[in-house]
């Protein structure tokens, strides 16, 4: 799970098929959404904790390893 701010990037993630989204309803048009099922949650009463992760033995950038010790 990833949280993200950036609507419209995670509409064209979703179009790319790259999973699915939870995200607040859209008054606006989009190319995308001819393409998508959309279903509205009439009772969304669940709560996210956010989590951080990558890969346990592969390298990373040096600014992903400051954010990292920073975050932990």
């Amino acid at each position: 799970m990833v949280e993200c701010k950036d609507i419209p990037m995670v509409v064209a993630l979703v179009n790319r098929g790259l999973g699915i989204t939870i995200i607040p309803r859209m008054y606006y048009k989009s190319l995308f959404f001819k393409h998508f099922k959309i279903y509205e949650l009439q009772q969304f009463d669940f709560s996210v904790e956010p989590v951080m992760m990558k890969l346990k033995d592969e390298p990373i950038s040096k600014a992903a390893a400051q954010f990292w010790v920073m975050m932990n």
